[in-house]
C-alpha cells in the first residue's frame, strides 16, 4: 500500500479529475459515499443515531458537506455545524452548502458568538464528524479551531475524523497545538504520511483505508511494511543445514556498563535464527559480559583488536551497541569494515561514521540510528529529522550509499535507490531501553534469510514489532522490556512460517 505526502495526493486528485473528466466536487461524492458506508456499517441503524457533522471551508470541509446531505437524502437526523463564513468556501465545499440550502437543510454557522450554543447543542451526539481541517493543515491551531477541537474533544460521542483527525499534520503527523482525538479515521485510498508518523497514533484509535478510484501517473515510492512483504523474501527453510549455513554473526562494541547491550543483540540474533554468534568486547568489559552473554555465544576479548580468529568464517557483523567514539573503537570498527561482509551499524559506531563518511563501503551495511543519531549523520537537527522524516532518511540512503532504519514509534527503512517502507506496527513498551540493540540482532540474523540488505532491514523490523506486540500481550505496554521482545521473537517467527 502507497503513503503519499499531501502533495503527492493532491496530484493524484488532480490526475484523476484531469483522466476522467469530472469535477472535484465528484471527487468529494465519492469520499461522502464511502464515509457513509462506513458509518452506516459502524452504527446500524443509522437513524437511531444522533449525529453531528463539524465541516471547515475546505475540501475536508465539502466532504462533511456531502455526507450530511447524503444523511438528509436517508433520512438520517444530522446536525450540521459549518466553521466558517459561508462565503469564504472552497468551491466544493460552496456546491454542497449550496445542496443543502437548496433542500432547506439547517445549517448551524459557528463563530466565537455562537460558540456556547454549539456546544450545548453537541452534548448529546453518539456520533460526532470530524470534517474540520483536513490534511493541508501547516501551522498552529488557534482561535476558534482550537475552541471548537477542545469542545468535540469534551464530548463523550464516539469521533469520527475523515482522512486525518482536525489538528495533525498531514505530512509529518504532528499534533499542531490541539488535535481531535478520534476513535475512528477514515482515510481515503491511500495513508498519508501524518496518519502514520510522530503524534498519528494518540489521536485514532483505528484506522480504515477506503477506495475510491483516486489514481496517479505513477507509483510512489513510499509504501507500507506489510506482512507479505516480509514472506516474499524471507528463504524458505531446509532441513539438510548446518550452524554456518543458519549464519556465523560477529557482535562488536560494549563500552564498560554497558555490555548488557552487547549481550542483548547476542540474543536476539539467536533467537531470530543464527546459527552462531562470536561476541568481541574489550578487556575492561569482559568479565560482566562473559557472565551477561548467551551461554550458546562465544565470548573473546579484544586484546589487540579485532583479530583474524574472530574474524574468521564470519557471515555478518553488528557493531556499535554500547560502543563509544574513541580513538581505539575507530581502530576497531575501520578494521572489521575492511571485511567483505554485511554489516548493521549502531549507536556508538554510527558516531564514528558520522565523522569519517570514507570508512563505510557503499552497499555493505545497514545504519540503524534514532533521530537524533540520523540528524547527527546528517548535520542538521533532531527536530528537522522529525518535521520530516521520510525525506530525513532517504537523504541518510543516499549520502551514505546503504540501507538505513530510522527508529521512531514508526519505523522508516529506506534504500539508496530511494525506495523507503514504513512499518506501521509495534507499541509504546517498545520504547524501553535496549529494544533498538535486539532491532540490530534480528537485523543481523536476517542478512542470512534474506537475498538484499534492505530485504534484511525490512524482515528484521517487521519481526522486532511483531515480538513486541505478543510481549505486550503478555505483559502489558507499561511492564514489558527488551528481554521480552527477545523472548517473544519464537512466536513471531513461527507467524511467519519460520
Amino acid at each position: 500500500m502507497e503513503i503519499l505526502s499531501v502533495d503527492e495526493s493532491r496530484q493524484n486528485d488532480a490526475f484523476t479529475i484531469k483522466e476522467e473528466k469530472i469535477e472535484g466536487k465528484d471527487l468529494v461524492y465519492r469520499a461522502a459515499g464511502a464515509l457513509y458506508e462506513v458509518l452506516r456499517s459502524e452504527y446500524m441503524p443509522l437513524y437511531t443515531k444522533k449525529i453531528c457533522v463539524i465541516c471547515g471551508k475546505g475540501n475536508n470541509g465539502a466532504d462533511g458537506l456531502a455526507l450530511s446531505f447524503l444523511f438528509k437524502k436517508a433520512n438520517v437526523p444530522v446536525k450540521i455545524f459549518l466553521v466558517a463564513d459561508e462565503k469564504n468556501l472552497s468551491q466544493e465545499a460552496n456546491y454542497y452548502y449550496n445542496l443543502l440550502i437548496h433542500i432547506k437543510a439547517e445549517i448551524f454557522i459557528v463563530n466565537h458568538h455562537s460558540l456556547p450554543e454549539a456546544a450545548k447543542a453537541m452534548e448529546d451526539s453518539d456520533v460526532i464528524v470530524d470534517a474540520l481541517l483536513g490534511t493541508g493543515l501547516n501551522r498552529e491551531v488557534t482561535g476558534l479551531y482550537k475552541a471548537v477541537i477542545e469542545i468535540i474533544n469534551m464530548q463523550q460521542a464516539d469521533k469520527i475524523s475523515v482522512d486525518i483527525s482536525s489538528g495533525l499534520n498531514g505530512d509529518n503527523g504532528q499534533k499542531m497545538g490541539c488535535a481531535v482525538e478520534a476513535d475512528l479515521t477514515v482515510v481515503m485510498q491511500q495513508y498519508k504520511y501524518g496518519n502514520i508518523l510522530n503524534d498519528a497514533d494518540d489521536y485514532t484509535k483505528r484506522k480504515l483505508v477506503r477506495d475510491i478510484q483516486i489514481h496517479g501517473p505513477g507509483k510512489s515510492n513510499v509504501t507500507l511494511l506489510q506482512r507479505q512483504d516480509v514472506l516474499s523474501v524471507l528463504h524458505k527453510q531446509k532441513k539438510n543445514v548446518h550452524k554456518y549455513q543458519n549464519g556465523s554473526i560477529l557482535v562488536l562494541g560494549g563500552s564498560k556498563g554497558m555490555e548488557g547491550a552487547m549481550a542483548l543483540c547476542a540474543k536476539a540474533a539467536l533467537r531470530s535464527g543464527a546459527g552462531l554468534v562470536t561476541i568481541g568486547v574489550k578487556k575492561e568489559g569482559y568479565p560482566r559480559l562473559a557472565c551477561l552473554a548467551p551461554t550458546e555465544s562465544m565470548v573473546y576479548e579484544l586484546e589487540e583488536g579485532v583479530s583474524e580468529v574472530i574474524l574468521h568464517k564470519k557471515s555478518a557483523m553488528a557493531i556499535g551497541m554500547g560502543m563509544k567514539k574513541d580513538r581505539e573503537d575507530k581502530a576497531i570498527l575501520q578494521r572489521v569494515l575492511q571485511q567483505n561482509l554485511p554489516v548493521v551499524l549502531d549507536a556508538g559506531a554510527l558516531s564514528i561514521v558520522a565523522e569519517n563518511k570514507e570508512i563505510l563501503k557503499e552497499k555493505s551495511g545497514i545504519l540503524t540510528p534514532h533521530t537524533a543519531e540520523l540528524a547527527t549523520l546528517l548535520g542538521c537537527e533532531t527536530q528537522e529529522v522529525r518535521n520530516d522524516p521520510v525525506a530525513a532518511v532517504k537523504k541518510a540512503a543516499m549520502v551514505y550509499k546503504n540501507v538505513v532504519v530510522l527508529k521512531m514509534n514508526k519505523t522508516l527503512i529506506a534504500s539508496p535507490c530511494g525506495k523507503v517502507k514504513i512499518a506501521d506496527k509495534g507499541n509504546r513498551g517498545m520504547a524501553t531501553a535496549g529494544s533498538g540493540d535486539v532491532l540490530g540482532g534480528i537485523i543481523v540474523a536476517c542478512i542470512n534469510k534474506t537475498d538484499t540488505l534492505f530485504d534484511a532491514a525490512c524482515a528484521g523490523v517487521y519481526l522486532h514489532a511483531l515480538a513486541g506486540e505478543y510481549a505486550m500481550q503478555k505483559n502489558g505496554a507499561t511492564y514489558m522490556n527488551a528481554s521480552d521482545i527477545v523472548s517473544n521473537l519464537s512466536e513471531a517467527l513461527k507467524e511467519l512460517g519460520q
